[in-house]
């Protein structure tokens, strides 16, 4: 039955953003409708899936009080303290988890003019990273805020505002600590604004031969040990996917860049030019992030996580249907392969 919804869904959307609609309170209605069985469908699976990959693990940690009896005081073993304490039960805990990962997509949809935007944004945001999310319930919870402090920086020039949002960030690391990674990212968007494509080219080419050095140095990867715990060895395993499979996630993330920047920079409508340039920076920036998934695609949750702001910015290409028909074929690519993303879909929808 979850399969039929969640099929159903999709291609609901996917053809109430393709036909044209030419009364204007129906098409209001039907946005809101989608939107509604788009929160709910969420929320629910979310709520039911305790079984799902990594579920047990959450529940364990919920069950012994973590927060409590070791040293993971961050603040998202915090909420399941407070969740805890106010004697209420994990699926409760895990419905929060759910509210905070709809709050920037609501966001963004209201934020969207058409039904076309809003279509396309959430229909994007049901295909990929909606399963990982339900796994990753730490990380999910981080991107709350990564999304609000990446809002800030995309959108204001005042520097009151970027201390907003190195703090938001800051909250992000206290609650996962690869977020820390993201200051990295910061800095080189900031380096990059001024300039020119071929100088943002050497720059951004100069910075992955230092991260790639960095990434190996002993003390680098016992900071995310120390901070994360024993969890945090997955990502510095050298695994089996090292190699070609380095090679053929970083093309896949460069080849999300270009889609993005096509759809988005090269079709964007005129008015939007301000956030759809900036947004495309911030991926141009992204692209640091590559050396380190010769540690581990796990790490590819680093430009995942801030995707969305991508579907906002494509949602307003114009009709490419091509294009944005083999965009969706890529996400739905990436729903399946990141993250052990087929077993998460069974583990979530046969719950």
């Amino acid at each position: 039955m979850n399969y039929l919804i969640y099929i159903i869904l999709i291609f609901s959307i996917l053809i109430f953003s393709l036909i044209r609609i030419n009364n204007k309170t129906s098409e209001k209605i039907f946005s809101l409708i989608f939107l509604f069985v788009y929160i709910s469908f969420t929320l629910y699976l979310y709520y039911s899936s305790i079984n799902s990959i990594d579920s047990n693990n959450y529940k364990i940690s919920f069950d012994q009080n973590v927060y409590i009896s070791n040293k993971n005081k961050n603040l998202f073993y915090w909420l399941m303290y407070t969740v805890k304490d106010f004697g209420w039960s994990y699926q409760v805990f895990r419905l929060i988890i759910g509210i905070s990962t709809l709050i920037p997509i609501i966001f963004l949809y209201l934020k969207s003019n058409t039904k076309k935007e809003k279509s396309i944004l959430l229909l994007c945001s049901l295909i990929f990273p909606f399963f990982q999310n339900i796994v990753a319930l730490r990380n999910t919870f981080a991107c709350l805020f990564l999304f609000f402090s990446f809002w800030i920086l995309l959108n204001k020039t005042k520097i009151r505002w970027y201390i907003i949002s190195l703090l938001l960030l800051q909250v992000a690391c206290f609650i996962h600590n690869i977020s820390y990674i993201y200051y990295i990212v910061i800095f080189m968007y900031f380096l990059m604004r001024k300039n020119s494509f071929k100088t943002n080219l050497v720059l951004l080419l100069m910075a992955i031969i230092m991260i790639f050095a960095v990434t190996r140095i002993d003390v680098i990867q016992n900071f995310f040990i120390d901070s994360i715990g024993e969890k945090a060895l997955m990502y510095f395993e050298i695994s089996e996917s090292i190699g070609l499979g380095f090679i053929f996630v970083s093309f896949l993330h460069l080849l999300l860049v270009f889609f993005i920047y096509y759809l988005s920079e090269k079709n964007y409508n005129k008015d939007n030019n301000i956030i759809d340039s900036n947004i495309n920076l911030l991926n141009l920036a992204l692209i640091i992030v590559i050396p380190f998934y010769s540690i581990n695609a796990l790490f590819f949750r680093l430009f995942r996580n801030t995707i969305v702001f991508s579907y906002f910015s494509v949602s307003k290409s114009k009709n490419n249907g091509i294009i944005i028909g083999l965009f969706y074929i890529m996400l739905i690519f990436l729903m399946g392969f990141d993250a052990s993303g087929i077993d998460s879909i069974k583990s979530i929808m046969n719950y």
